[in-house]
């Protein structure tokens, strides 16, 4: 018996050397929220102003009360009898954490990783590839313009010398050459509007508020009206947050005309002290949230610029009332 005894304490002694080692933060409390086992890993990483000593047999509340979502949901494995929540972001104080909380026997056990080098690495990655992306659009749009579009003209040329040098043409044959024409007009303008999206100019040239207004002007139709609203007077940003911003606008704006049925969108860019707000409303069908996949690599190209950007997507949507989406970037000091 005393064998086993001193074994266990060797276990507890190996068990509690393993965490306060290890590479993540630990915290583990009982069912009243008093903390059991802590390592400084745990303290660190949490910004937590006492020492370890201090911290032992703390109430868990008492040392993350400005954790905001992680407080929100201690309590409310404390009080509602919830097992288990899952963090994938959490910043604070320039930190980014991921934060898992699991049930334990008496109690729960919170583990802390600090990822911010590897989303900053992930980061770093999501912006070559938009440069890489945008680069390359760049590269067809100015093919597009420097290429087909002379050879459009070309083609229309020829084919209205080979209309002057004929004596006489037939009725039937004039309706067709028209038709050629028209045809010829149609690509050209189909081509030009292409290259636009392709590469804006007017991001480039005239800033983000006279390029958001120009997409509600161009994009509205008759049973859809967009409603561009601001309170940024003339001011300027990083180019890719501009560019950025004003594709994630198009692609929801597409989206709400596409799948919502709204008679009304809203579009606003909303700068506060520290942050830059760019939010899509729409009045139309809405969806319910796990039909979220179903629009498919559009949502995926807005995240990707976003998490490029450091900032925050969400969408809220509520069936027949419509959807809103909302970007939010912090802007530097």
């Amino acid at each position: 018996m005393k064998k086993t005894t001193t074994s266990t304490a060797e276990s507890n002694d190996i068990l509690l050397s393993i965490i306060k080692n290890i590479s993540l933060g630990i915290i583990a409390f009982n069912r009243n929220g008093r903390i059991t086992i802590v390592n400084e890993m745990a303290r660190v990483n949490l910004c937590i102003p006492f020492s370890l000593n201090e911290m032992e047999n703390m109430h868990i509340l008492e040392c993350i009360k400005d954790k905001n979502i992680l407080t929100d949901l201690v309590k409310d494995c404390l009080n509602n009898g919830r097992k288990s929540f899952n963090i994938r972001n959490l910043e604070y104080r320039g930190k980014q954490m991921m934060i898992t909380g699991n049930s334990i026997l008496n109690g729960m056990i919170i583990t802390i990783t600090d990822v911010t080098e590897k989303k900053e690495s992930e980061k770093a990655m999501l912006k070559a590839l938009i440069k890489g992306q945008e680069d390359e659009r760049k590269r067809i749009a100015k093919e597009i313009h420097d290429g087909l579009g002379p050879m459009l003209s070309a083609v229309k040329m020829h084919v209205q010398a080979v209309q002057s040098d004929l004596d006489t043409i037939d009725k039937n044959t004039l309706t067709k050459l028209e038709t050629i024409y028209n045809l010829i007009d149609n690509v050209a303008n189909d081509m030009r509007s292409l290259s636009h999206d392709l590469m804006p100019r007017i991001v480039e040239d005239f800033g983000l508020v006279e390029a958001l207004g120009s997409i509600s002007n161009s994009l509205a139709n008759q049973t859809t009206k967009i409603v561009f609203t601001h309170n940024v007077d003339g001011e300027r940003y990083a180019k890719n947050i501009e560019l950025n911003l004003y594709r994630i606008a198009q692609e929801l704006i597409h989206n709400a005309i596409k799948y919502s049925k709204a008679e009304k969108i809203t579009l606003q860019l909303l700068k506060h002290t520290d942050s830059l707000i760019l939010m899509v409303e729409d009045n139309g069908q809405g969806f319910a949230q796990k039909e979220r996949k179903d629009f498919g690599i559009g949502l995926r190209n807005i995240e990707t610029r976003v998490i490029a950007m450091g900032g925050i997507f969400t969408i809220d949507s509520v069936p027949d009332i419509g959807v809103t989406a909302t970007v939010e970037i912090a802007l530097p000091s």
